[in-house]
């Protein structure tokens, strides 16, 4: 019994099986070949029983010419698949194909009688299987040359030529029914390899397809346990460091006023300086996080940059100095007094550069020089960071920007090797460019333009110093015994009036219990994350009860979306533990300029 699903599915693999490899990645392509290898096979079965019919219908001496053109096919056909795999090229074994076809229609037809006989039908298979096999423009090509062969043989015949038909008269019905209907099985035939090769076109796109939906999804994945990961790193990493850093502030200035040993609070320092390192290295993982996500949010802002290199070389110079080594800075001229960007990330890069240069340089110094660079898009800060350093081989300056690149080995270093990552990531997105040369034993130099803006006047009021007064009344809410007591602490040397709060609900008590005394708060230090109604929740209350003033959120999970999402609960600000001293009494003098007649 005939079963038409098995002669498909022997067929899809006869196509597969002649497809190029280099063709099958490309479904196009995998289509096209398939049409090709299926379709130069599909004669092969019908040769047999048409050289019987030609070598009967034919007188002897032209019979024997007839049969071995038709017989010829079949070497033809069956070496068509054979050129594809070779040249790759499915219009080299197309045509082919159809230049041998052509050529036997047309010696047929010269035997037959001429433009009237039976096979001179057959010339529309070529046009028609040449859209399949070699495309739309090679369609029209064959279809002009039919046309041109069969006005060719009209003319010939006006003008003299006598096409003689050779078919015996017993055989010519036979062989009109023969040729009518061995065309219409050629076509349907056709028909069902381009679909069969549209199916492995089909099935190729599908599982293309699939892949990709599937590497998708791992990536989200993998994305969403990254972002989950550092939302769960940074908050139990920053929540105890808060206090280890903040009572290590406390401990290293009463140590000072009461005269410890330097050995003492040499250790202090160690404390802090290691610690600082470890919220580096979160803050960077952050950062980087937050490039990625697109979510990084850039200021624009007015600001001296020579007053922002000189301070934040001022806390390395110890480090350098302690090492022997020399810090210097150098102002190029003319250096603008006030220009717009943004200084904390320019901050960033430049610490972290010259951080870099103090660790891999043992003798001679760092030199760091400020300047302004013109070109055709305008005025660029040029910052240079110089050091006389072991340098860095040629071979690594090109994956020296990437994470994870260190200037030296694994073992003769440590850190995850973002800060040079990050260099360029925030250069870019400031609009600039950081590139760098060195030379092995000769030390390294790091440039950064970034494009600036002329300052419209002052550059902001001065980092607030440690002496400041802070005269306001706040409420300070976090579930961390040690952090409420630290954050308490703080506030109170700098002559803040301090409430606390242990949880949520106590602090819905005591807002509401001020507000109806003339002892009101004057800012509310709220703690995001805390078991029960967390800081979100909260603040969300206390706005619906109607309380107007300001709410600081405090929080050790900094992943992108956390400002956000704060800021969308009701919170005035927004920031991240470990609490630094000075920039949160800055903070809340910002929140509260009130304050700032009080005792002042």
């Amino acid at each position: 019994m005939f079963d038409l699903r098995a002669w498909d599915a022997r067929l899809h693999r006869i196509e597969s099986a002649f497809v190029p490899s280099g063709l099958r990645g490309d479904t196009a392509a995998t289509r096209t070949a398939g049409v090709v290898a299926g379709f130069s096979l599909v004669p092969i079965a019908f040769v047999p029983a048409l050289a019987v019919m030609e070598w009967f219908a034919f007188p002897r001496d032209i019979a024997w010419r007839v049969v071995a053109l038709v017989l010829g096919s079949v070497p033809m056909c069956a070496m068509v698949p054979f050129v594809l795999r070779h040249t790759g090229s499915t219009r080299v074994a197309g045509n082919l194909m159809l230049a041998y076809a052509f050529m036997l229609f047309g010696v047929v037809t010269y035997y037959a009688g001429g433009a009237v006989s039976p096979p001179s039908f057959w010339n529309v298979l070529i046009p028609m299987s040449a859209v399949a096999l070699v495309g739309r423009r090679w369609a029209w090509f064959w279809a002009a040359v039919v046309v041109v062969e069969a006005v060719l043989v009209v003319w010939l015949e006006r003008n003299g030529l006598h096409f003689e038909n050779q078919i015996l008269p017993e055989w010519r019905p036979t062989y009109w029914f023969v040729s009518i209907s061995t065309l219409s099985t050629l076509i349907m035939l056709a028909a069902l390899v381009h679909e069969r090769s549209k199916d492995v076109a089909l099935h190729t796109l599908k599982s293309a397809n699939a892949e990709l939906a599937r590497i998708r999804d791992e990536a989200e994945l993998a994305s969403n346990a990254k972002s989950d990961f550092l939302a769960v790193l940074t908050h139990e990493v920053r929540t105890p460091m808060t206090a280890i850093l903040g009572f290590a502030d406390v401990l290293h200035d009463e140590w000072r006023e009461r005269g410890f040993a330097a050995r003492e609070l040499e250790a202090l320092v160690k404390i802090q300086r290691n610690g600082r390192e470890l919220i580096e290295t979160i803050n960077d993982l952050l950062d980087l996080s937050k490039i990625e996500a697109g979510k990084l949010e850039l200021e624009r802002i007015a600001f001296s940059p020579g007053e922002l290199v000189a301070s934040l070389l001022e806390p390395l110079r110890p480090r350098a100095l302690a090492r022997g080594l020399e810090l210097t800075l150098e102002f190029g001229s003319p250096l603008p007094g006030v220009v717009q960007s943004d200084p904390a990330r320019l901050r960033q890069v430049a610490t972290h550069l010259v951080e870099n240069a103090l660790a891999f340089t043992e003798r001679g110094g760092v030199h760091v020089s400020l300047g302004i660079a013109g070109d055709a898009r305008g005025p660029q800060l040029e910052l240079r960071v110089r050091d006389t350093g072991i340098g860095i081989a040629a071979e690594r300056l090109a994956s020296l920007f990437h994470p994870g690149t260190r200037q030296l080995e694994p073992l003769q270093t440590r850190g995850l090797g973002l800060g040079l990552a990050m260099c360029k990531r925030l250069t870019e997105l400031l609009g600039g460019t950081i590139s760098v040369t060195s030379a092995l034993g000769h030390g390294t130099e790091f440039r950064v333009l970034v494009p600036i803006a002329a300052g419209p006047g002052a550059a902001g009021s001065a980092a607030p110093s440690p002496g400041q007064r802070l005269p306001a009344r706040v409420l300070v809410v976090d579930d961390g015994p040690d952090n409420l007591r630290l954050i308490a602490h703080l506030l109170g040397r700098a002559g803040a009036e301090v409430v606390t709060a242990i949880s949520a609900q106590a602090a819905l008590e005591r807002v509401e219990e001020t507000e109806r005394s003339e002892r009101r708060f004057d800012v509310v230090l709220m703690d995001m994350q805390m078991p029960g109604m967390d800081g979100y929740a909260a603040t969300t209350e206390l706005r619906r009860r109607g309380f107007t003033r300001p709410i600081l959120a405090l929080t050790a999970n900094a992943v992108p979306g956390t400002r956000e999402s704060c800021l969308a609960a009701g919170c005035d600000d927004f920031a991240t533990k470990p609490v630094d001293r000075e920039e949160l009494i800055e903070r809340i003098r910002r929140l509260c300029p009130d304050i700032l007649s009080r005792g002042e």
